[in-house]
């Protein structure tokens, strides 16, 4: 039997196959572009999120969106560092303003991987940036790029692991700064194994994860990207065969994440469980704004109870005003944005307008008249509707 075969009878997981459906991790990235464009029409998106449609933001709690910056349409995330010798790291060799204020006791989540699986693009995902530099070209990322989230939680970009283009020996001094830091940094919470849904574990892969397991002292998971190039049930065997393999390996969870840069479908679930590890807010903003969101949540539940027993007043709830395909939805308020064109009135010496049924034309061509039906259009008298 080949190994195609073998790998085509191996059995789909409902619990896995439940997540695929759920985050829609297999939709293809020419669907989520309509589906963005649709989103934009109904003015349902921002620029922010347009590029990863299926992000599902607004599913993120309230410190989640703090953190992004996204409740005062505030950037957070920042290029601090690039290490590609021991002693670079943060705090001692920080950029930018700000430099003198960074921390060593920043929690740090490291994202390690081949090179070209998408490290840096999951990275510009997460943080709904593009503050991680991507490319086509393996080897892009030829030092440990720090980047820091308001200096609550600092995501790691490593260099790939396998074929780059650079030469040996800038490979084996990336490298050995990779083991040094993975295995040493007090502050490393988690790495992450970006792993190309296409092909799944390869042995460079099972190399890290062995290295990991013997000499690191965190905790690491597999993270499966590029899920919208694999049909569902390719994905569900992969992501099954990848979690027996964790089964067995120190440090690791069996747990396999799965994601899509292109379109941004199970970045949630990855955001909830990177972003439960940041600091607070050092001035306790977090505690307010989620004190205030219950205080809004329970007035909602009043009026919804007032309306449900008839005490409050009879008039109609307000409707939001939708769109879709760019076009007005008929038989609500029309936006102060979005203003549908006129309808096309008759001309004395153009082409018929347009009427009820029956009648002739206004115009000088065949058309629609303005007060009959359609008609040759012959002559000037306006059309009388019913009329022969």
């Amino acid at each position: 039997m080949s190994n195609r075969a073998k790998f085509r009878a191996l059995p789909i997981d409902g619990a896995i196959m439940g997540r695929i459906k759920k985050y829609g991790l297999t939709t293809t990235a020419s669907t989520a572009g309509r589906t963005t464009r649709v989103l934009r029409n109904r003015e349902e998106i921002s620029n922010v999120t347009a590029r990863y449609v299926m992000y599902d933001v607004a599913n993120l709690d309230t410190r989640t969106r703090r953190l992004l910056g996204l409740s005062d349409a505030k950037r957070n995330t920042k290029f601090i560092a690039a290490a590609s010798r021991e002693g670079e790291e943060p705090p001692a060799h920080a950029v930018g303003k700000g430099a003198s204020k960074i921390k060593d006791d920043v929690p740090e989540i490291a994202f390690a991987g081949r090179s070209n699986v998408g490290k840096s693009s999951l990275i510009n995902a997460l943080t709904l940036s593009s503050v991680a530099r991507s490319s086509d070209v393996p080897g892009k990322t030829q030092s440990l790029n720090f980047y820091s989230l308001g200096e609550r939680i600092r995501l790691v970009d490593l260099p790939g692991y396998g074929f780059a283009f650079a030469k040996q020996a800038r490979v084996e001094t990336w490298n050995e700064l990779m083991d040094r830091y993975l295995t040493s940094r007090p502050n490393l919470k988690r790495v992450y194994i970006v792993v190309d849904a296409r092909h799944g574990l390869k042995a460079s892969d099972r190399e890290m994860l062995a290295f990991l397991s013997k000499y690191g002292e965190t905790q690491c998971a597999v993270i499966l990207n590029k899920c919208d190039c694999v049909n569902p049930n390719d994905l569900a065997r992969r992501a099954y065969l990848i979690q027996e393999e964790l089964r067995y390996t120190k440090r690791a969870r069996t747990l396999v994440l799965m994601a899509s840069t292109s379109t941004g479908a199970g970045v949630t679930e990855i955001a909830r469980e990177i972003y439960a590890m940041a600091l607070d807010s050092p001035d306790g903003a977090d505690a307010l704004e989620d004190e205030w969101e219950e205080g809004e949540e329970e007035e909602e539940e009043y009026v919804a109870t007032e309306r449900g027993s008839g005490t409050s007043s009879n008039k109609a709830p307000h409707k939001k005003t939708e769109f879709y395909g760019g076009e007005w939805k008929p038989g609500q308020k029309k936006s102060k944005k979005f203003t549908p064109a006129p309808e096309a009135a008759g001309r004395i010496d153009g082409r018929g307008g347009r009427g009820g049924r029956g009648g002739r034309g206004q115009g000088g061509r065949s058309g629609r008249s303005s007060g009959g039906g359609r008609g040759r259009g012959k002559g000037f008298t306006q059309g009388v509707p019913g009329s022969s």
